[in-house]
């Protein structure tokens, strides 16, 4: 077959091999842009130097300058019991660990009654379990007291 993708009846069809791959373009181009870059900044601030004046972190773009002796050292903290880092290290397990599990525990039973049970009252069930999520996302919640609307931070 040459650039044609074959239909469901083993005909050709109309479009080259390559359209429907291409609409995955933009997300990969998003990826790149908006998850790898910053990860690259993490890096490069990671095995970076720090100013000697205001002991602020001063990114190597280079990786070619990249201080691998920082890795070692975070490596050796982590690994070893008495490690600076160990303790931290493991309580992040730990934690992700019971987030993990109880997002299972409530997330799994809530879908499966919604997808069961729900009926006429799907939207407004599904609602009830979105609404608060997005409105401490967005910092309206606890937007104002008994008493008015609460007092600025800033």
């Amino acid at each position: 077959m040459s650039d044609r993708a074959a239909t469901a009846n083993g005909g050709a069809s109309w479009y080259p091999r390559w359209y429907w791959p291409s609409f995955a373009a933009p997300a990969t181009l998003f990826l790149l842009v908006f998850f790898l870059f910053p990860f690259y900044v993490v890096v490069a601030v990671a095995f970076g130097g720090v100013s000697a004046i205001l002991r602020e972190p001063v990114p190597a773009w280079n990786p070619a300058q990249w201080n691998t002796a920082v890795l070692g050292f975070s490596f050796s903290n982590i690994s070893h019991t008495d490690g600076l880092y160990h303790a931290a290290f493991l309580r992040t397990f730990l934690y992700v660990g019971v987030a993990t599990t109880l997002c299972l525990i409530v997330g799994y039973p809530f879908a499966y009654f919604l997808a069961r049970h729900a009926g006429r009252c799907l939207e407004a069930l599904a609602s009830q379990k979105t609404v608060p999520r997005v409105a401490t996302a967005s910092g309206n919640a606890g937007a104002s007291t008994p008493h008015g609307p609460a007092p600025s931070v800033s």
